[in-house]
């Protein structure tokens, strides 16, 4: 029922990039009064936005995101105030941050 749904969400942002991998939407970097590296993952059939592992690289803003056919996501570039970035970073939502990684 809609009364079981959590609503109180922390997703809004702006400059963030969202992508979609196997069926699921991802939002993450961007700000909202500071950067933001948090990673939330929306499953339709649930209508249910949940944490997922936080974004390992520099948080920023401005980045581009895509998804390659088999499924694989990526976030490029991007800004952190006058720093540009010109790296590139695969999308493992799922798996738990290394920080050897």
């Amino acid at each position: 029922s809609d009364e079981s749904y959590d609503d109180s969400y922390t997703i809004v942002r702006k400059k963030a990039v969202a992508f979609i991998i196997s069926g699921k939407a991802y939002i993450t970097t961007g700000d909202v009064g500071s950067l933001k590296n948090d990673v939330w993952e929306y499953t339709p059939s649930t209508d249910l936005w949940t944490t997922r592992t936080n974004f390992e690289g520099t948080t920023r803003t401005d980045a581009v995101a895509f998804t390659t056919e088999n499924g694989r996501g990526f976030l490029a570039t991007g800004q952190s105030s006058s720093l540009y970035f010109d790296d590139i970073w695969e999308f493992k939502p799922t798996e738990t941050y290394d920080e050897e990684d």
